[in-house]
């Protein structure tokens, strides 16, 4: 068989070399030049159309746009060698943008859209740039990375103000002479800067030259051709299939959405796009997804893959889903290289191969000895281009370390050459370890895991056990699979003789592996994520990260990076995660026996919110929501989000009263409630006049929710954007009640998303007892949407027994719970640690907890269960401390969270030190519009700082750990000396006899507040008041902790409609009673 391209082997000199292609542009002539010519020659052909922007340019039109763009550089007085920065996704105009630069012979320098700030400037700083192209979504961090440079920017979408929007840019008139620049340097000046992967550390700037050579890619693409790649402009593949477009008069697709594997298959199937080119991660990704068993993939011609390794797996798998007559193209470069050093144009033939050696190249294999190897000999891979570099943009020293004096890259890839000319990478050279003595590559274990079933992708790295290189796996299981580490370990010692080789140093299963913003897998980072999170079970080292300002006696959470744009709605991250994964469940009813899948919920959600929108509501208007958990009541929920109108969620039980003074504060203009409490809810609301619909038992005079959820969905149905942006109101909750009557709390739609339960991921099965009227309830609910995890629901009142069952039959693996909820599950003849052994994550705040409840359930867990005590109050929105570490913490509810900030206060309003007890004051520097309707409670509660004033009283410990003491109004006086009854709480709670225990004060015209406590008996055991005095008196010596005011044994204690202990209608119970 004769194969492509033509090579010749030297073995003299043990040099490979490839043959080169022949000119069809004339070699004087620039990017820029061939570009501009060849879109005049098909000016009605269409060149460009984005899916996500419903946009279509014709070749004239885009032509246009880019010399107005060329224009507006050259108004500027711009020289060639001036720098022009990007920072974009693919909108429709960022092609004009590079178009526009190459027509004046000026370089671009592109960044990463997902570049921290930190990065952006050190980046800028080099190149720097004369004006800046970036998204709206990146503009705060760009504009603050680049103050320096005083440059201005321009915004390519979701324009902010201060910035440049495209459109005015496109208005500059063009000169009918417009011709395109000569470069000033010919061939050795720069065309773009990139950046490196950023696989050996921080990413550098890569000069890449306007060299004729770039005319030549991709030749066997034509006119009739459909182009398709998700790189942006910082990628080699961004850029080299923008230039093919423009050369090849092919027609380009793109999308300014991140990538989605669903979408990418119907984007394919949609515009029979036949030139694909992406990253093997991306592969990964696409065959594990619903769609691809599908003909999605018909009418590809060329696939073209690049960029990182590739598992065989995955090749063959997509290769059988190519038509016999599509050219599936593996090939290697790199960054700095310039171009494409090898091509695979036989995978049939030649699987597993990178291929052979492109355009005039050469290529020699070294050892570390740096003598050359000849074929099927293993070395460093070693490229020649010929060409001109001018090195990393201002960093020579690292520019001599890549490229050496004759002009050879030295790769840090290892690999050898097959007797047919075929390149095999074998692994990164920096990547070689040794157990044993003896020397090993992760590929070569890593190609026995690829070929277990359940594995999507692999990342092998070492693990230093006493200074040996122990191999350990992370893995990233198939969605829908099953797959313990054991099966990984146990795989590989079936199927690898050699020990030195064998998992070693253990297997972590992930949901996905780190990669560098060019897609490559970042071995390093992979390894740092498993040995921080995973190793150690955020346990070892304490987390979350704080630091504290001894001056000003502050605790600060360190800020966690956004994952999603901080410009999104919830319900936009919610629309278009539930878009990515159709097919999984989302949800389980247990008591009414109904699953949902994300598709199905998706599309009740648009109904609900349709219907809303049908009303004619506008997103200032309130919905109401009085309701269980039952099947629908998470699609009113999303609707809402969707519409950007915010809910007002009420507990069932609030009586009449309660229910039309908060309703009366809201006005909502319709009601989503159960038939249970239609009657109540129409009594409180009837001077409303306003629609109720019932979720279950439907009564006469409502609206059933299945006729809402009859609304026919448009297909082009969008989430709306928010009026006021982010810090919108999302929804309206109740304070807990603990001080009064429930207060009406706003919760903006800012910074909701970042504080989702990150560690719950796509395989995790999630029960939280609360309905949406909790803090909790609407953190799961919006978790579930986000995370695209399974939940379980239920629309029974809490039974410990019936929950217990329900983690056991549906392997829950996340539960979130209050403490009463704890306590009465301990005392269950079902609590035992055969049904919380599916438990990965347990996580309870709301109210304190009493030491023997946290330590019983603790014992029945998994020791690999994250067990972890949380603090907030509905009025923060978010979380603001959490404890990881239970063992080393016990009784903590931790440290501060995501960008929180704390002090301790004493009656003076002076911040106090380390191990002081004073009242605890949280900031988030979060949006927060208060409550509803009374700005008088809010300034109560948050002074003019921003600072909350929580009213619970607390110290911090030497590591940063939080510890509650009790409420501050909960404070007792006896006798003149003060006391607080969490201290005797802690007692009592200790009595194997008591299950819950609240301690108040009774009052005594003599002395004060005399110690009394209401204690709930274990199921079957005996306690008479006395024993409880007696256990007191035995176990606290000061006289004025004892219990002066008595024991009450009651069968419950009062709590708000949260969950939490009512101390004061706890007293009022008992007080009453006698």
């Amino acid at each position: 068989m004769k194969y492509i391209p033509e090579i010749n082997y030297n073995a003299d000199d043990k040099v490979w070399s490839g043959q080169e292609p022949p000119a069809y542009f004339a070699k004087d002539l620039s990017v820029g030049e061939v570009i501009f010519h060849e879109m005049q020659r098909h000016l009605k052909l269409i060149a460009q159309i984005s899916a996500s922007e419903n946009t279509v340019l014709t070749r004239e039109e885009l032509l246009l746009n880019s010399m107005r763009v060329a224009n507006y550089l050259r108004n500027m007085k711009l020289e060639q060698s001036d720098v022009i920065g990007l920072i974009a996704r693919n909108t429709t105009h960022i092609t004009a943008v590079a178009y526009g630069c190459f027509f004046n012979a000026m370089a671009f320098h592109s960044l990463n859209i997902n570049f921290e700030q930190e990065k952006i400037e050190h980046l800028f700083n080099m190149t720097k740039p004369k004006i800046i192209f970036c998204d709206g979504d990146e503009y705060e961090k760009v504009k603050a990375a680049t103050k320096e440079l005083n440059v201005p920017i321009v915004t390519m979408r979701n324009h902010k103000d201060g910035s440049i929007g495209i459109e005015e840019v496109l208005k500059t008139p063009v000169d009918q002479f417009f011709q395109p620049a000569r470069p000033e340097l010919g061939s050795k000046q720069n065309l773009v800067i990139l950046c490196s992967s950023g696989t050996t550390g921080n990413p550098k700037a890569v000069t890449m030259p306007n060299n004729p050579a770039d005319t030549k890619i991709f030749p066997f693409v034509t006119t009739v051709d459909v182009l398709y790649s998700p790189s942006t402009l910082d990628w080699v593949t961004g850029l080299l299939v923008t230039i093919t477009s423009g050369i090849r008069s092919a027609t380009r697709i793109i999308s300014d959405k991140p990538f989605n594997p669903s979408d990418l298959l119907r984007l394919i199937k949609k515009y029979k796009v036949t030139f694909l080119m992406q990253a093997p991660p991306h592969m990964a990704l696409m065959i594990n997804c619903p769609e691809f068993n599908e003909d999605y993939l018909s009418s590809i011609l060329y696939c073209i893959y690049t960029g990182a390794g590739c598992s065989l797996e995955v090749q063959q798998k997509f290769r059988q889903r190519l038509s016999p007559q599509s050219l599936f193209v593996f090939s290697y470069s790199f960054t700095e290289f310039c171009g494409v050093g090898s091509i695979n144009l036989h995978f049939d033939q030649k699987p597993g191969s990178v291929g052979r050696l492109a355009g005039g190249y050469k290529l020699k294999i070294l050892n570390d000895q740096r003598e050359t190897l000849g074929p099927n000999q293993v070395g460093e891979i070693c490229l020649h281009s010929g060409k001109y570099w001018a090195g990393y943009y201002g960093n020579p020293e690292e520019s001599r370390k890549l490229r050496d004096s004759n002009l050879w890259y030295h790769t840090g890839d290892l690999g050898y050459v097959d007797d047919d000319g075929f390149l095999y990478i074998v692994d990164r050279k920096k990547d070689m370890l040794k157990y044993s003595g003896l020397m090993y590559y992760p590929h070569e274990i890593e190609n026995v895991i690829s070929q277990m079933p359940e594995v999507s992708e692999v990342c092998v790295f070492g693990v230093v056990i006493n200074n040996e290189d122990a191999a350990a796996a992370a893995v990233v299981r198939k969605i829908g699979t099953q797959l313990e580490p054991q099966d990984v370990i146990d795989f590989v010692a079936k199927n690898v003789q050699a020990k030195h080789k064998h998992l070693n140093g253990g297997v972590f299963v992930l949901d996905d592996l780190k990669r560098t913003n060019n897609g490559k897998t970042d071995r390093r980072a992979t390894k740092t994520y498993c040995l921080d999170k995973v190793v150690n079970n955020v346990r070892m080292k304490y987390l979350p990260e704080i630091s504290y300002n001894a001056d000003e006696k502050i605790w600060s959470g360190k800020e966690q990076p956004a994952y999603f744009s901080a410009d999104l709605s919830v319900g936009q991250v919610i629309f278009h995660e539930m878009q990515r994964h159709p097919k999984l469940v989302a949800q389980i009813s247990d008591t009414e026996n109904t699953v949902l899948t994300r598709e199905e919920l998706l599309l009740n959600s648009k109904r609900v919110a349709i219907y809303l929108r049908n009303l004619d509501l506008e997103q200032s208007d309130i919905v109401g929501i009085i309701a269980r958990n039952t099947t629908h009541i998470f699609a009113v929920a999303y609707g809402c989000f969707f519409n950007g109108m915010a809910f007002h969620s009420l507990n069932i039980i609030y009586e009449q009263e309660t229910i039309e003074k908060l309703f009366d504060i809201t006005k909502p203009k319709i009601i989503f409630c159960d038939g249970d409490e239609y009657e109540k809810v129409k009594e409180a609301t009837k001077h409303l006049n306003l629609k109720i619909v019932t979720m279950r038992n439907h009564k006469d005079g409502s609206i059933s929710i299945d006729e809402v959820l009859a609304t026919p969905v448009d297909p082009f149905f969008l989430p709306a954007s928010l009026e006021q942006g982010v810090n919108q109101t999302l929804a309206v909750l109740c304070s807990s009640g603990t001080t009064g009557t429930p207060k009406a709390v706003t919760v903006p739609n800012a910074n909701v998303v970042k504080n989702i339960l990150p560690l719950v991921t796509i395989s995790d099965v999630l029960y939280v007892h609360s309905t949406l009227d909790w803090m909790t309830g609407l953190f799961a609910a919006i978790t579930t949407g986000v995370q695209s995890c399974l939940r379980i629901i239920s629309d029974e009142p809490f039974n410990p027994s019936d929950i217990l069952r329900l983690i056991k039959k549906y392997k829950v693996t996340f539960l979130g719970q209050v403490p009463p909820h704890m306590a009465q599950m301990i005392n269950s003849p079902e609590f035992d640690s055969d049904y919380l052994s599916s438990l990965k994550f347990y996580f309870y705040g709301g109210t304190g907890c009493s030491l023997e409840v946290q330590e019983r359930i603790r014992r029945c867990l998994p020791p690999n269960c994250v067990f972890a005590f949380g603090y907030a109050f509905t009025e923060l929105c978010g979380g603001g401390t959490g404890n990881f570490h239970f063992d080393q913490k016990t009784g903590s509810v931790g440290r501060l969270l995501d960008g929180v900030k704390m002090k301790i206060l004493n009656e003076q309003n002076e911040p106090l030190g380390p191990h002081e007890v004073g009242e605890i004051c949280l900031y988030t520097g979060r949006f927060w519009a208060g409550y509803y309707g009374n700005p008088e409670e809010t300034r109560k509660l948050r002074d003019r700082n921003l600072w909350y004033h929580t009213g619970d009283l607390g110290y911090v410990d030497d590591d940063g750990f939080l510890f509650i003491v009790d409420r501050k109004k909960d404070m007792l006086k006896y006798n003149v000396i003060m006391y607080y009854p969490h201290e005797i709480e802690k007692v009592i709670s200790q009595m194997p006899e008591v299950s819950e225990v609240c301690v108040f004060g009774k009052p005594n015209t003599l002395y004060g507040d005399e110690a009394a406590a209401a204690i709930v008996r274990k199921t079957g055991v005996q306690l008479d008041p006395q024993d409880v005095i007696n256990f007191v008196a035995k176990h606290l010596q000061p006289k004025h902790m004892q219990l002066n005011g008595g024991v009450f044994i009651i069968d419950s204690l009062k709590y708000t409609s949260n969950g939490k202990t009512d101390r004061r209608a706890t007293k009022a119970y008992c007080l009453g009673q006698r």
